[in-house]
Order: C-alpha cells, then sequence, then structure tokens
C-alpha cells in the first residue's frame, strides 16, 4: 500500500494527523475546561476530524489515505487520552485505522460524489463508534457502561458533524486545489 504513495504525500498525510491532533488537543482542553464535562468536546472534534479526513482524501485521491491519516493520527494520539480512550490505550488506534480505511471503501469507488460522502461515513462513523463500544465491552473497561447509553444519540450527532466537517473540507478544497502546492502533492508522478 505504502508504495503507491510519494514521499510528498506520505509527509501531507503525516501532517494532516499532526495538525488534527494539534487542533483537537486544543478545542478538547478549551471545551472541557468551559463545560467541565470529560469527553465533551468530542461532538466538536467530529468536525474537525471529517474536515481532515475530507482534505486528505481529495488531495491525495488513493485509496488508504484515509485509513493512513487516521492510523498515524492514533499513534501520536496514544500518549493522550484522546481519539477514544484512555492514554496507551492502542485498540484505539486499530480501530481509528478501520474506520479511515472502511471511509476509503466507500468514497474512492463512488468517486467522491456525495452519496459517498454519506455512506462513507456513516458506516465510518459506525466502525469507530460501535468498534470503541465492543471493544470497552470485551475488555469490561467502565467507559462501556458510561458509552452505551447514548451510543445512540452520540452516533447521530457525530454522523452530523461528519457531513458538517466534509461539506467544510469540500469548500476549502474547491479553492485551493488549483495551487502549486496542492497539484504538488496530488500528482501521481514523483
Amino acid at each position: 500500500m505504502l508504495k503507491s504513495f510519494t514521499t510528498k504525500q506520505l509527509i501531507f498525510i503525516a501532517l494532516m494527523a499532526g495538525l488534527l491532533l494539534a487542533i483537537n488537543f486544543t478545542l478538547g482542553i478549551g471545551i472541557i475546561t468551559v463545560t467541565g464535562i470529560p469527553g465533551s468536546s468530542a461532538f466538536v472534534t467530529g468536525i474537525t476530524n471529517a474536515i481532515a479526513l475530507g482534505l486528505t482524501v481529495l488531495i491525495i485521491r488513493k485509496i488508504g489515505s484515509g485509513g493512513l491519516l487516521y492510523l498515524i493520527y492514533g499513534l501520536i494520539a496514544l500518549p493522550t487520552p484522546m481519539a477514544g480512550g484512555p492514554p496507551g490505550f492502542i485498540w484505539k488506534v486499530i480501530i481509528l485505522a478501520l474506520a479511515g480505511i472502511t471511509f476509503d471503501l466507500f468514497i474512492h469507488p463512488l468517486k467522491y460524489k456525495t452519496w459517498g460522502w454519506v455512506i462513507g461515513g456513516f458506516f465510518a462513523s459506525i466502525v469507530g463508534l460501535f468498534g470503541l463500544l465492543l471493544v470497552y465491552y470485551l475488555l469490561q473497561l467502565p467507559e462501556f457502561d458510561k458509552l452505551a447509553p447514548v451510543i445512540i444519540i452520540m452516533f447521530v450527532v457525530w454522523f452530523v458533524f461528519g457531513l458538517i466537517g466534509f461539506r467544510i473540507a469540500n469548500i476549502i478544497y474547491k479553492r485551493i486545489k488549483d495551487k502549486r502546492l496542492i497539484k504538488q502533492i496530488s500528482s501521481q508522478n514523483v
């Protein structure tokens, strides 16, 4: 899979993952400080995750770019309480990568059309959210008891916020797609 990506594309994906972590971390601290509710930032970061995922797949346009973005994001978020679990919770890396790959499997074959965003976002949300719930249950973690009663509400809100994020990503992409740097990153040639 990595052979199909250029060095510029791999660097871009890594930079997007780092930027996503920095933005989510900053927003997360601010929102939790204001509300006093742990995890309350997850709704807003649903938008930022969708923007980063959307821009990455639109600019790179190769299957696996979403999965690679979330794999890197999960790895650099591993020592933090972000991205779906406590520090050191390796399962969040696997679940994030699977969610990104799931999105790739829909958006690329559907040629980045509206239905691709909706269907890909829907199934990636299912893999991510219900994957965490399943792992919490199997490992008998206390997070299961907190997440299970609100999973449907969280899914609906994340899905809607994700669609908003994808729309924002499309708007940004349309503004930057003709820039020289974006064309260099997008190029299939080395």
